[in-house]
């Protein structure tokens, strides 16, 4: 029979029954006439030759064959070591690869890559995986054949650091650029090199808790190095090179950043070009904010005053060095509550023009109208997004979260699917809270709706009063200083109403002049519209004119 007519995998499972995945696997049986001919079509060492007849022998019956079942067939002839290392070297070659099996990904199996096993059934040397494959190819493969070794402990964690920190010693290319760039430590590095060389072939997010295992040496490092990764201004994750994201149960799962993955495939530049925000983040410059002197009572004013000096760059600045003696994460959120119209959502805009810090609005109704699965992954975007610019910006920016109870209520305790998806969604929003670096505010009308566990997550909580008869009057000759003030003071004390107030009456005052549908004095015009507006309060009507 002539070699080009040959389908190996036949020729070496011809002799034994189909087994099932339980069945132990046969020592491997080979002619002489048959493996002369198979030795003559790889011209590789007799090793190779060994092994890949083992393989052809195993998936001519199943899909894969696990690493110490080919071990055990092949006693006979090697030894585990010689096994072993071939399997390796068979790999880097491009002739094997491993695969994860089952759900709980528990133990890697063997496959014999795609163009390995066209060259095996047609008895094609064409298509032999070693003659087509580039040096970047092979250099991609060696990385991760090294650190599938690490994952089956065939060596330490020293090692693997010693490995990557040599392999990156010298090497120019854009994707080890950027990891020089990151400034992330030796140990830093040399997991995020294990990510990026498992996850092309695996395409599988690991599991935090599994990093945190295979690299930490004690229990004690483990929480520290946890800790460490939980933090979203980790280097690797601010200079692009690794992805963090949280599933609904609260579990954290990494994986190499697109443009870094891309980079290292490809080898092109890392893509450095302005992304665009999520549709659920909007972004407001603070030299476009119009200065408004903000009025309050005289118990909330000094509170307000403190907000306006913590978020001044000196000082914030200082709160983070001192913070972060103590913990990893030195974020600064903020809870602003009171009823409509108190100012909540001004002072949050007139904080942002105060410190030059531009505001990064969310927009709560896209997030809640988005497919199942998304809303956690809009969540997820927003925090990744924010932590990307404050690495760009010379001021850190404001997130801020208006009328955050919509999104910040109580978890929920059904088990429909709408309900699972917004207890997700709140979980993960916890789990960045309790990672958060940077400043965050959110405003509410209902802090009673939301769930005891962001109340402890709010370093400061204010809640701003309407304002009262003393506040109504300031406000009043503030903004209508050629009003009679008699006639202003009457109208504090009479209506009970808000700032919010006022900028509607400007409001419909501009068309009730541009249109000319009505004539009277200013005073009138106030009384008029104070008169409207409680009357249409009480019952419970919308405000007209």
């Amino acid at each position: 029979m002539k070699n080009a007519k040959r389908n190996w995998f036949h020729v070496f499972s011809k002799n034994g029954k189909k087994n099932t995945f339980a069945d132990k696997i046969n020592s491997v049986k080979q002619s002489k006439d048959d493996w002369n001919a198979f030795k003559k079509f790889l011209k590789l060492d007799e090793v190779y030759c060994h092994v890949l007849s083992a393989m052809c022998a195993t998936l001519g019956k199943r899909n894969n064959i696990k690493q110490m079942d080919l071990i055990d067939s092949l006693e006979e002839h090697l030894s585990m070591d010689v096994v072993t290392q071939s399997i390796y070297e068979l790999t880097i070659m491009g002739w094997i690869q491993f695969e994860l099996d089952g759900p709980f990904h528990s133990t890697p199996v063997l496959i014999i890559a795609h163009d390995g096993e066209v060259a095996l059934k047609t008895s094609n040397p064409d298509y032999f995986p070693h003659y087509n494959m580039s040096i970047e190819k092979r250099e991609q493969l060696e990385l991760y054949v090294k650190a599938i070794q690490f994952r089956a402990k065939d060596f330490g964690v020293k090692e693997w650091i010693k490995y990557t920190t040599q392999i990156i010693k010298g090497n120019t290319k854009p994707f080890m650029q950027l990891l020089k760039e990151s400034k992330a430590s030796k140990e830093s590095t040399a997991l995020a090199l294990f990510l990026l060389a498992i996850y092309p072939l695996e395409e599988e997010s690991v599991d935090l808790s599994k990093v945190v295992k295979l690299f930490a040496s004690d229990s004690i490092e483990a929480v520290l190095l946890k800790k460490q990764l939980n933090d979203t201004q980790h280097p690797l994750y601010t200079s692009g090179v690794l992805e963090r994201n949280a599933n609904m149960r609260g579990e954290v799962f990494l994986k190499p950043y697109g443009s870094w993955l891309n980079a290292f495939l490809t080898g092109d530049s890392v893509e450095q070009e302005k992304q665009p925000l999520p549709q659920t983040l909007q972004k407001i410059e603070f030299n476009s904010i119009m200065e408004r002197q903000l009025r309050y009572n005289i118990n909330t004013q000094e509170s307000v005053q403190q907000l306006f000096e913590i978020v001044e760059d000196e000082h914030y600045s200082t709160y983070v060095q001192e913070v972060k003696k103590q913990r990893e994460n030195a974020g600064i959120i903020l809870l602003l509550s009171g009823g409509p119209g108190t100012g909540k959502t001004e002072l949050a805009k007139q904080l942002a023009r105060s410190s030059q810090r531009d505001l990064l609005l969310f927009d709560v109704s896209k997030q809640r109208n988005m497919f199942l699965g998304e809303s956690e992954k809009a969540i997820q975007e927003v925090f990744r997004k924010y932590q990307e610019i404050v690495q760009k910006s010379k001021l850190v920016p404001i997130l801020f979260f208006n009328e955050s109870d919509s999104i910040l209520q109580s978890r929920n305790s059904n088990y429909s699917n709408l309900s699972q998806t917004e207890n997700a969604v709140l979980t993960i929003l916890l789990n960045e809270m309790e990672n958060f670096n940077g400043i965050l505010i959110c405003t509410t009308n209902r802090p009673e709706a939301m769930d005891d566990a962001f109340h402890r997550r709010f370093l400061f909580h204010l809640h701003i009063d309407e304002p009262n008869e003393c506040v109504r009057f300031q406000l009043l000759t503030q903004e209508f200083p050629e009003a009679c003030p008699i006639k202003l003071h009457e109208m504090s004390e009479r209506y009970p109403f808000t700032g919010a107030n006022l900028q509607t009456f400007h409001q419909q005052n501009i068309i009730s002049r541009i249109t000319r549908s009505k004539k009277q004095g200013l005073e009138d015009a106030l009384e008029q519209f104070f008169q409207s507006l409680f009357l249409a309060k009480n019952n419970r009507m919308r405000i007209g004119f």
